[in-house]
């Protein structure tokens, strides 16, 4: 009950936040934010430019330090719709993906090289959900919740909460 309780609070403080935003890239970054580290050890949030292509993400991490790996990590291995990672196949599903355990084989089918493969080890990912962002029935965008360092697993009670997240940021993206 006190989880239940804690997470309708975190949902209204996060609501409220994005609410007062009026541009995308603020938005964008505000949602990768308000969920660290209270749901997430880490979280990016990708949206779709006007073109049709992925846009550039916004992300947060809960430790500093691990944040300037995120978004060099972000930056050196963009998601294009190639990618076999499940923020992608959450995309083109259209459902949530979710992996309450990541595996090392798994994490191995993401590594292009290893300098990529250094850097995921760095991270440290251990369980994700990640959830389109959808509009009037389009996805717009994609948020992707990750547990690492915290030591704590995603597990199915954590997927709605989740996916309301997901329809918030996409209210707020699309009011943005």
């Amino acid at each position: 009950r006190k989880r239940t309780e804690e997470a309708l609070q975190f949902l209204a403080d996060a609501s409220a936040s994005l609410a007062a935003l009026i541009d995308r890239d603020s938005a964008l970054q505000q949602a990768a934010a308000s969920v660290v580290p209270f749901f997430a050890d880490w979280c990016v949030v990708y949206a779709l430019r006007p073109d049709g292509t992925i846009g550039s993400p916004a992300s947060a991490h809960r430790d500093p330090a691990k944040q300037q790996l995120l978004r060099e990590f972000l930056a050196e291995y963009p998601v294009d719709w190639e990618s076999p990672s499940v923020t992608v196949r959450a995309w083109r599903t259209g459902h949530t993906q979710f992996i309450a355990q990541l595996t090392d084989e798994q994490l191995k089918k993401l590594g292009q090289n290893d300098k990529l493969m250094k850097s995921l080890w760095s991270l440290n990912p251990r369980s994700v959900i990640s959830v389109p962002m959808k509009i009037r029935e389009r996805t717009i965008g994609v948020i992707s919740f990750v547990q690492s360092d915290s030591g704590r697993p995603y597990t199915d009670s954590d997927v709605p909460l989740a996916e309301d997240l997901a329809r918030r940021v996409a209210t707020a993206l699309d009011n943005a």
